[in-house]
């Protein structure tokens, strides 16, 4: 007799298993959205992660490619010039390139370095947005379980005394 319509015109009360049905699938529907926006998220913070990265990754790989070539060229020459133009031995000279190379290559890598740590915030938007959704489900549960446990005034009020 629950869910027939009352004649006092009375709205109609949805009976507890429904309600729990109902809270349920909204609830879930609710998670599915959640869960697509933050793949949405996700997926635009690492493109945007990825432009601002662009620079300190380049940096870095020149500064490795420029540690594994090592300028020859211009290294020898270096070397070749100290030679000539100081009392230093040919062995000193190169010795003087290989590490004016290795300097350079630390400046460089340590720049590339430096840039790519002053971004902490990589995928902040995201991991705030899984926060706040981590923190709306917990709540939503809690509130489902109330929901569940509470008894209804249908059952109450149908069961007899023992």
């Amino acid at each position: 007799m629950v869910d027939q319509a009352q004649v006092n015109g009375a709205a109609k009360v949805e009976a507890a298993p429904r309600a729990v049905a109902r809270s349920t699938g909204e609830l879930l529907q609710d998670l599915v959205t959640l869960a697509e926006l933050q793949a949405r998220l996700l997926i635009l913070d690492i493109r945007d992660g990825a432009q601002r990265l662009l620079w300190p990754v380049g940096l870095l790989l020149v500064g490795m490619a420029v540690a594994m070539a090592c300028l020859p060229v211009a290294f020898f020459t270096l070397a070749l010039a100290l030679v000539e133009t100081t009392k230093l031995t040919l062995a000193q000279a190169f010795g003087v390139s290989l590490l004016s190379g290795m300097v350079l290559t630390t400046l460089i890598a340590g720049l590339g370095w430096a840039l790519s740590r002053q971004r902490p915030d990589l995928l902040e938007r995201s991991r705030a947005e899984w926060q706040q959704n981590v923190k709306w489900t917990k709540h939503a549960l809690r509130r489902l379980g109330k929901i569940t446990s509470r008894p209804t005034e249908e059952n109450s009020s149908t069961r007899s005394p023992r």
